[in-house]
């Protein structure tokens, strides 16, 4: 994931150390997400399946937020970073359902997509800036 956020490309600017703890809080991120979701599935017990699930989709938000970040400093274009949004947005969103899945009485909830503006959606939440981008840049 973190080699995919610039598109494997070898950047010609020199890497600050602010710029390097960024990229290596996405790895770091990218790298929970596995194993959180990993030890999620490897419980019995649902409340504790759901509590990893719900780990690993904060670590997709945080990952989403460093990538934003970085156009927002524009140290990398949107462009560079598309793929790994549209993969994390993807990923949150298994997640959501596999959550779901996990609370009995919500069950039913856990299968298809989930409903723009309800609960669960990453937009309607606001934690994570998905498709939608500042109308200024912050220097």
């Amino acid at each position: 994931m973190a080699m995919d956020v610039a598109g494997g490309r070898q950047h010609s600017w020199r890497m600050d150390t602010g710029r390097f703890v960024q990229f290596d809080q996405v790895r770091r991120a990218s790298l929970s997400i596995s194993l959180n979701t990993a030890e999620g599935a490897g419980e019995f017990k649902p409340a504790e399946k759901a509590r990893f699930y719900r780990m690993a989709r904060r670590s997709a938000t945080e990952a989403a937020a460093v990538l934003d970040n970085f156009v927002d400093r524009g140290v990398l274009l949107e462009s560079d970073i598309e793929t790994a949004r549209t993969t994390l947005h993807r990923i949150a969103g298994a997640l959501t359902r596999l959550i779901r899945s996990c609370d009995p009485l919500n069950a039913h909830r856990g299968r298809g997509n989930v409903v723009p503006g309800e609960r669960g959606d990453l937009l309607s939440e606001g934690w994570m800036r998905v498709a939608v981008r500042p109308l200024h840049r912050m220097g």
